[in-house]
């Protein structure tokens, strides 16, 4: 099995300077034809927190309906090594970034039915985050969509750019 004829592999936010602390919206993900989708958040080296990062789930792919924040898994690598640290359960408030550094990331992870929690039958989902400090960071935010509920399909996952 090959992991890229069974995933969709999504460039949310390309790794970007943000000059005032990582904040924004990312690409927004349709998640109806996928049960699964993990979102990674690669950070630079900063000295503080610099973000607060939210999962929102979507009834369409824009943002011009409205988001609905929702709980959800997180877990964090540190950058010392390759391991990744125990699942953390995130409230819909989301979870503060610790102070960065070179090489560490989050992965958040979805199931569709977690977009539920949100009270409607939504299938699309972003993050968004808020910038707690002005500090500069690097950023990157890249999403994989898998088990895909129609096999043999390339499927679409990505409705829209980063705003």
């Amino acid at each position: 099995m090959r992991i890229s004829e069974n995933t969709k592999i999504l460039n949310l936010l390309p790794p970007v300077s943000h000059a005032t602390g990582f904040a924004g919206l990312s690409g927004i993900i349709n998640m109806k034809n996928y049960a699964n989708a993990a979102i990674k958040i690669f950070t630079g080296a900063t000295s503080t927190s610099d973000s607060t990062v939210i999962v929102q789930a979507l009834n369409g792919s824009t943002s011009a309906g409205t988001p609905v924040a929702i709980p959800f898994k997180y877990r964090y690598c540190d950058g010392t090594d390759d391991v990744l640290g125990d699942y953390v359960q995130a409230t819909a408030a989301g979870f503060s970034m610790v102070a960065s550094k070179p090489n560490s990331f989050y992965v958040i992870e979805l199931k569709a039915q977690d977009l539920l929690s949100a009270g409607q039958d939504y299938s699309y989902v972003r993050i968004n985050a808020t910038a707690v400090t002005s500090n500069a960071q690097v950023v990157g935010v890249t999403a994989e969509c898998y088990q895909a509920r129609k096999s043999g399909l390339a499927l679409d996952a990505v409705q829209s750019a980063s705003t």
